[in-house]
């Protein structure tokens, strides 16, 4: 089954959706996709309200040549989303400090979904160096979250190829 065969019934209707399709589809084109997630699924089931990007990495990592990590401050949310998402390394952490050690792979996906905007620039500061060139960069939750990652990223002349409720870059 395809990952929209089986996500669309759940989140088709939803913000999320159309975000998702694009980074389904640059992370399906690639021949090896390593994500790193910031935040992970808080709630199971809670596709209008979570989004449940988890999900979709275990799905890529079941189907596709895929390495996911997902880091979160919250003990719970990592103890679910470790049940929920076995394929999916659940860090418990701050993610700003774990990406400032992070080296293991040429990630293709950071999918920040944390705490607020102030939290994604630190992230972004903290692992911008280690971003390969091609590499998408996507923020959750937008009005909300991405305001700042939206004028770091403006300022350094990398503008949004996608911008709805998920914003979407490409580190150039």
């Amino acid at each position: 089954m395809s990952w929209e065969e089986e996500f669309r019934p759940l989140l088709g209707k939803s913000t999320r959706w159309e975000g998702f399709k694009r980074i389904m589809a640059d992370q399906l084109g690639r021949e090896k996709c390593f994500i790193l997630e910031t935040g992970t699924l808080r709630e199971p089931g809670n596709w209008r309200g979570d989004g449940q990007s988890t999900r979709l990495w275990q799905w890529l990592i079941e189907n596709h040549q895929a390495f996911a990590i997902s880091v979160d401050a919250d003990v719970k949310a990592c103890m679910l989303a470790s049940r929920e998402c076995p394929n999916v390394r659940v860090e418990l952490g701050d993610s700003v400090a774990f990406m400032r050690g992070f080296m293991p792979f040429p990630l293709t996906l950071v999918y920040l979904d944390s705490i607020g905007g102030m939290h994604q620039v630190a992230e972004l500061a903290a692992l911008w160096e280690k971003i390969p060139s091609g590499c998408l960069i996507a923020s959750d939750d937008s009005p909300k979250k991405p305001e700042l990652t939206r004028k770091l990223l403006s300022a350094m002349g990398i503008e949004p190829e996608y911008d709805d409720y998920i914003v979407v870059w490409r580190k150039p």
